[in-house]
C-alpha cells in the first residue's frame, strides 16, 4: 500500500482494543453466537434469548454496545459484526475474538475486519483442515491504519452514507431473483392456458388436429412394472394425475401421457465394480439434473460404459428423451441432447409424433413446485411409478406445441440473462464496496485536515491510561472443577479413538465422546487442541472423508 498520510500511522489490533468482562451468565440472557451473525450482512440477525441454566459452555463473553465480534472458525466466511445497542450487555461465544477499541470509532475498526485483505490474512493463518481456526492472538496481530481521531469520524460518516447507497442497490438487486421467477412461472402458465398463442391459433384455423395425430401414433409401452394408480390429483397446468375434468383450451385435448409417450426408467449400476464406470455413455444424477434443469443436457458429471449397461437395469435412452427427477429432488426436469442413461432417481419419457419433447419439458417445469402434491411423503417426497403412469397432458396440435415451445424458450432464455446480469451486478456492489474500503484505509475518501490531533497522541494517551491504571493483583492459579472437566474432556477424545480401534470420521468421534449436541464447537475446538499437540493425527488422503487416529496408532 502507498505511504499513509500525514498524521497516520499502522498499529496491529493488540494495541488499540482492551480486555473484556467473561464468566458465566447468573440470570436470563441473550446469546450470540456464531450461528447469530448473517455473513452477507455482516449483522447480528438471530441472537438467542436463553436462560442461565440453558446457557452453552461457550457463553461466557459479556459484550457492550459498540463491541466488534470477528469469528475465528472458518475465517474465509467472514462471520463478523458490531454489536448494536439494542443488544449491549448481551453474552457472546467464546467462538469470537470480541474487539473493544481504546483508540478508533467502533465502525472504523469494523470496516477493517470485514474487509478481503482481513478475510485473506486469517485464511493464511489457518491451521489444520478439520477446524479451521485463527486464534485471537492472529487476529490481534493484525495491523490496520490508524487516522486521527476527528478524521476517522469523517470517514466513517462518508463510509456510511456510500455504504447505504450500496446496500439499497444490493436490497433492490436481492429482489430481482424472486420476481423473476414469478415471471418466468407467469410465462409457463400463460403457455398453458392457450394463452400465448390465442392470436396464431386464429391465424392458423386448418392445422391437422391433434385427435387426428394420436389416432396414427403406434406406440409400444413397457408393459413392466405395477399398473396406473386410480388416483385423481389436480395439477397447476399442463399435467394432471388421473381422469381431468377441467376444460382444455380450444383444439388442445387432455390425453393419457401415455399414450403419447412410452415411460422408462433408469438404474445406477455397481459402484463396487469401478470397470463399469469411466465410459463414454452420460449418465445423469441429481446433479446433472439440478444444473440442468429446463436445458438440453449434452454432457454428464458421471459416465458409465457398455459393461455397466450390461451388468444393470440401466438402459441407453435417445436423444430427445425427457427426464423428471421423482425422489429426493423432485421437480427437475431435462431434454437429453444425446443418448444416456439416467439413475433410478428419474421417471424417463420417450415421446411420440403426437407429442413433442420440448413442450413436454415445460409442461412438466409448469407444474412448479406443486409437483411433488403427485407424490407422497412430507420429509423426503417421492412420485412413484403408478402415479406417474396415471399421468394426463392436456395438448394442442403439434403445429401448435412447436410454437409453444419456441415462445417459452424465447422467454427464458431472457430471463436467465437477466439472472447472469443480475449476479454480476451483486459481484460489483461487493467489489464497489471494497475499493471504498481501499479508499478510505489509504487517506483518500475525504480530505485531510492539518490541524486533526496525530494518531500518534491516541496512542501516547493510550500508553498513559495504562500506566496510571490500578494494578490488578494476579491471582492464584488453581485447577477449578470445570478445568479438570476439560482435561477430562480431552482425554475423553483419545480414549473414544482407543475403544473404536480404528480411524473415526469426525461425526462419529463426536458421537462416541459424549458431547452435547450444543457443543459441537467446544468439540471441534478440543479436537484442533489434540490435534496441534499431535495426541491425534488427521488422515486427509480422502479429502470427501477425513479419518481421525490416535497418535501411538500411527
Amino acid at each position: 500500500m502507498s505511504k499513509l498520510p500525514k498524521g497516520w500511522m499502522k498499529v496491529p489490533l493488540r494495541k488499540i482494543t482492551e480486555p473484556i468482562s467473561k464468566g458465566p451468565p447468573d440470570s436470563d440472557f441473550v446469546y450470540v453466537d456464531i450461528a447469530s451473525i448473517d455473513n452477507q450482512s455482516k449483522r447480528i440477525v438471530a441472537p438467542k434469548e436463553l436462560t442461565a441454566s440453558q446457557a452453552p459452555s461457550r457463553a461466557r463473553q459479556h459484550l457492550k454496545a459498540g463491541d466488534v465480534l470477528v469469528s475465528m472458525t472458518r475465517p474465509n466466511l467472514n462471520a463478523v459484526a458490531i454489536v448494536p445497542d439494542t443488544l449491549d450487555n448481551s453474552i457472546g461465544s467464546t467462538g469470537f475474538d470480541v474487539l473493544r477499541s481504546t483508540a478508533t470509532e467502533p465502525a472504523w475498526l469494523f470496516s477493517h475486519v470485514k474487509s478481503t485483505r482481513f478475510v485473506d490474512s486469517m485464511v493464511s493463518l489457518v491451521q489444520g483442515a478439520l477446524y479451521p481456526a485463527v486464534k485471537s492472538a492472529d487476529v490481534r496481530s493484525y495491523e490496520i491504519e490508524l487516522p486521527p481521531a476527528n478524521e476517522q469520524k469523517r470517514i466513517v460518516k462518508k463510509l456510511e452514507a456510500c455504504e447505504g447507497r450500496i446496500n439499497t442497490a444490493r436490497e433492490a438487486l436481492d429482489e430481482v431473483p424472486s420476481l423473476l421467477d414469478q415471471y418466468r412461472q407467469s410465462v409457463l402458465a400463460a403457455a398453458f392456458r392457450g394463452d400465448l398463442t390465442k392470436k396464431w391459433r386464429q391465424q392458423n384455423p386448418d392445422i391437422e388436429p391433434i385427435e387426428n395425430t394420436i389416432e396414427n401414433v403406434t406406440f409400444q409401452q413397457s408393459k413392466s412394472g405395477r399398473s396406473a394408480s386410480d388416483a385423481v390429483i389436480d395439477g397447476r397446468a399442463a399435467i394432471a394425475v388421473g381422469k381431468k375434468e377441467r376444460p382444455a383450451p380450444p383444439g388442445w385435448k387432455w390425453v393419457p401421457l401415455l399414450k403419447v409417450a412410452r415411460m422408462e426408467s433408469g438404474h445406477t449400476p455397481s459402484r463396487s465394480h469401478p470397470e463399469w464406470w469411466g465410459g463414454d455413455i452420460p449418465w445423469i444424477g441429481i446433479k446433472d439434473a439440478r444444473d440442468g434443469h429446463g436445458k438440453t443436457i449434452l454432457a454428464t458429471n458421471q459416465y458409465t460404459n457398455e459393461l455397466g449397461l450390461a451388468n444393470s437395469a440401466s438402459r441407453l435412452l435417445p436423444e430427445g428423451t425427457v427426464c423428471l427427477s421423482r425422489t429426493a429432488s423432485v421437480g427437475y426436469v431435462t431434454k437429453m441432447g444425446k443418448p444416456m442413461a439416467t439413475s433410478q432417481d428419474f421417471a424417463n419419457w420417450i415421446c411420440s409424433d403426437a407429442l413433442e419433447p420440448e413442450f413436454l419439458q415445460y409442461a412438466l417445469m409448469a407444474e412448479g413446485d406443486d409437483i411433488r402434491n403427485f407424490g407422497k411423503g412430507t420429509t423426503h417426497t417421492t412420485i412413484y411409478f403408478p402415479e406417474l403412469k396415471a399421468f394426463q397432458i392436456c395438448i394442442p396440435p403439434v403445429e401448435e406445441q412447436k410454437v409453444i415451445s419456441q415462445k417459452v424458450r424465447r422467454a427464458l432464455e431472457t430471463i436467465e440473462k437477466c439472472e447472469a446480469e443480475m449476479s454480476s451486478s451483486l459481484n460489483e456492489t461487493t467489489q464497489l464496496i471494497q475499493r471504498v474500503l481501499s479508499r478510505a484505509f489509504s487517506g483518500r475518501l475525504v480530505p485531510q485536515d492539518p490541524d486533526d490531533e496525530p494518531a500518534s497522541k491516541l496512542i501516547e494517551k493510550i500508553k498513559e491510561d495504562q500506566a496510571n491504571a490500578p494494578q490488578k493483583k494476579r491471582a492464584t492459579k488453581r485447577v477449578t472443577k470445570k478445568a479438570r472437566n476439560k482435561k477430562l474432556m480431552k482425554i475423553q477424545l483419545e480414549e473414544a479413538l482407543s475403544k473404536a480401534n480404528s480411524d473415526l470420521s469426525p461425526n462419529d468421534l463426536f458421537s462416541l465422546s459424549g458431547y452435547k449436541p450444543d457443543e459441537v464447537e467446544e468439540f471441534y475446538a478440543d479436537l484442533k487442541k489434540a490435534i496441534d499437540s499431535k495426541s491425534i493425527l488427521e488422515d486427509r488422503s480422502d479429502e470427501q472423508n477425513p479419518k481421525l487416529r490416535l497418535a501411538k496408532a500411527s
